[in-house]
């Protein structure tokens, strides 16, 4: 009987961390296709699912309406700031900065395009159920006190307002 743990080398040569055969970290590849199916048609049915039910869409409105009424300086900068650091175009250089990165500092090619590609999945998967669902803003001149005069074509409460 053995009194240490068994080891695997990699392909380096060296001893790696032990490998523990009874508890994947990851799903089997096998059922990843059918997880993504499963969680693909989960978000349609509840995106449908609030679309279809009767004054849902005005009771929101209405949270909107309320917290439109008190809107403060100091926040309403704080949160546009934040929305200018976490817009589409500010987190599409964050990928390709941290991409960058791993390309030319950790010389690993192949890990910053797999980096760059499962981040950038999640936004196209998200356009995507955007476009299907296709629930629209309501109009932002009925707030008491707008960030956005203009009507938003973009999928309702989804993100935030693109800026003016």
């Amino acid at each position: 009987m053995r009194s240490h743990p068994k080891q695997n080398t990699s392909t380096e040569g060296r001893a790696s961390a032990v490998v523990r055969h009874s508890v994947p970290l990851l799903p089997q590849t096998r059922f990843w296709l059918l997880w993504g199916i499963v969680l693909a048609a989960a978000v349609l049915a509840i995106g449908f699912s609030v679309q279809a039910v009767a004054g849902l869409t005005t009771g929101e409105f209405g949270i909107d309406q309320e917290l439109s009424r008190h809107h403060l300086g100091a926040l309403t900068t704080a949160a546009m700031a934040l929305n200018v650091l976490f817009a589409p175009v500010a987190g599409v250089c964050i990928v390709l900065v941290i991409g960058l990165y791993l390309c030319l500092v950790r010389k690993s090619f192949v890990r910053a395009v797999m980096f760059v590609l499962f981040a950038c999945s999640g936004w196209v998967a998200s356009e995507v159920f955007k476009l299907i669902v296709a629930r629209h803003r309501p109009n932002p001149a009925l707030l008491f006190d707008p960030w956005l005069r203009k009507r938003v074509p973009t999928v309702f409460p989804a993100a935030t307002p693109p800026s003016p």
